[in-house]
């Protein structure tokens, strides 16, 4: 269908990954206070 031509899509090259890679800006405790205001372990 249609719909699924996007699968087809060769991936970008133009864009690097960022230099910081998640987990090492913040912990994930931070992350998840950040956005569930809670711990990751509760």
């Amino acid at each position: 269908s249609p719909d699924g031509t996007c699968l087809f899509n060769h991936p970008r090259n133009d864009s690097q990954l960022p230099k910081l890679l998640p987990g090492k800006l913040r912990s994930l405790d931070e992350q998840c206070e950040k956005v569930y205001g809670t711990r990751a372990c509760n």
